[in-house]
């Protein structure tokens, strides 16, 4: 997977950014069957120049092989990073400003999600030394944005009623104490008459 990405990213970065420094972050989920889903650039380069070829390799991989039979999730989440002339320091882990970590409580088992259902999310900070329990919840997904990926109120997440061009969406929770302490979630949606444990 990792090769063929980075042979189509080869190809398509222009002669123009050969020389240009920059970094960004892609995120997108991959079906058992090895189809593209939900791609969403979390973390441009400020770029399109950079963006662009990096967002072109990932698609023109598309599909990659099926997962192994042995993986039974609906789908693999991945978050591909792009280094242009980077320096060490650039590859090497990023500083922690804090021993803050955040982690979300949702029903285990869910992977599906009815459209206008109501689901219990949390979001719990913990570390050494935490005073700040709050969080600030962002709720995204490549195909909607705002109210059309669903909200987040109180301890639950609303789903839209209205289906998005891709059916999953992400809930990330950010520490309001550390912005780099984060945690993040991601739904299926499906339509009402759907049942979540039915069986063929």
């Amino acid at each position: 997977m990792l090769q063929s990405v980075r042979e189509n990213w080869y190809h398509l970065i222009p002669e123009s950014a050969l020389r240009k420094k920059g970094e960004l972050a892609i995120e997108f989920a991959i079906t058992k069957y090895g189809k593209v889903a939900d791609m969403r650039l979390v973390a441009s380069s400020g770029d399109v120049a950079l963006d662009r070829p990096a967002w072109g390799s990932i698609t023109a991989s598309n599909p990659f092989p099926a997962l192994p039979e042995e993986f039974t999730g609906p789908y693999l989440t991945l978050r591909f990073r792009f280094y242009y002339n980077p320096s060490k320091s650039d590859l090497g882990p990023t500083p922690q400003k804090s021993s803050i970590v955040v982690s979300i409580s949702a029903p285990r088992g869910l992977e599906k999600v009815p459209l206008g259902s109501t689901i219990p999310v949390t979001a719990v900070v913990s570390g050494a030394g935490t005073k700040e329990n709050a969080v600030e919840w962002t709720v995204g997904g490549f195909g909607c944005s705002g109210n059309a990926c669903g909200e987040i109120m109180k301890d639950s997440y609303i789903a839209p009623t209205v289906m998005p061009n891709l059916p999953w969406v992400t809930l990330t929770a950010v520490s309001k104490a550390d912005p780099t302490a984060k945690a993040s979630v991601i739904f299926h949606l499906v339509e009402p008459s759907s049942k979540i444990d039915s069986k063929p």
